[in-house]
């Protein structure tokens, strides 16, 4: 379940692909994680203006703090006031 989103105003997402992923450990029935993702970079792309290439950097947090995942991904989003 996602309690915070980015919303559908933003424009389009698409991710071409994880960098890197890596499980710390194994999560088991009942246990709660706590997701966060934070914005590291941005690139423009020169064959497509109306698009910037974002890196992210996510991970996966039980209650005490514990890390079970983190990730690195790149998502492909529209500039801020460009239109289709």
């Amino acid at each position: 379940m996602t309690a915070h989103h980015v919303p559908d105003t933003a424009g389009l997402a698409v991710s071409p692909g994880i960098e890197t992923l890596r499980w710390q450990q194994p999560g088991r029935p009942g246990t709660t994680l706590l997701c966060s993702t934070e914005g590291t970079g941005k690139t423009g792309l020169k064959w497509r203006p109306r698009l910037g290439l974002v890196l992210n950097h996510s991970e996966a947090r039980g209650r005490d703090g514990t890390l079970f995942m983190s990730m690195t991904t790149k998502v492909l989003r529209e500039k801020k006031g460009t239109t289709p």
